[in-house]
């Protein structure tokens, strides 16, 4: 296993191009891979790397889909600073490993 099959599973899942990809990029902040989006990238590479999803959590990891209703509504409830972000390493150790963890 290699960055660049990670990389290469990055690039068949979205319309990103290789040259913009590292080992430090971010699904979410760098290239906008976010709610529903992340989540079906997620199940594809779990599924295609054969990665076990335990304790992978993805609301810790995407912001909410579409309008953030309870956020607007009472916008002092911030349980955090924002997703947990997962890089291309984190991706490349999970399939390493063949369990979750975001900690690479």
């Amino acid at each position: 296993m290699s960055f660049a099959d990670i990389a290469g599973f990055v690039c068949d899942q979205t319309s990103v191009r290789a040259d913009r990809l590292t080992p430090q990029t971010r699904l979410v902040h760098d290239l906008g891979i976010d709610g529903d989006d992340l989540v079906d990238l997620m199940d594809a590479f779990f599924a295609g790397f054969n990665v076990d999803p335990a304790g992978f959590e993805a609301r810790r990891h995407a912001g909410p889909e579409g309008l953030d209703l309870l956020g607007v509504l009472n916008p002092f409830d911030r349980k955090d600073d924002g997703p947990v972000p997962i890089t291309l390493a984190i991706l490349l150790a999970a399939a390493q490993t063949g369990r979750w963890g975001d900690d690479a």
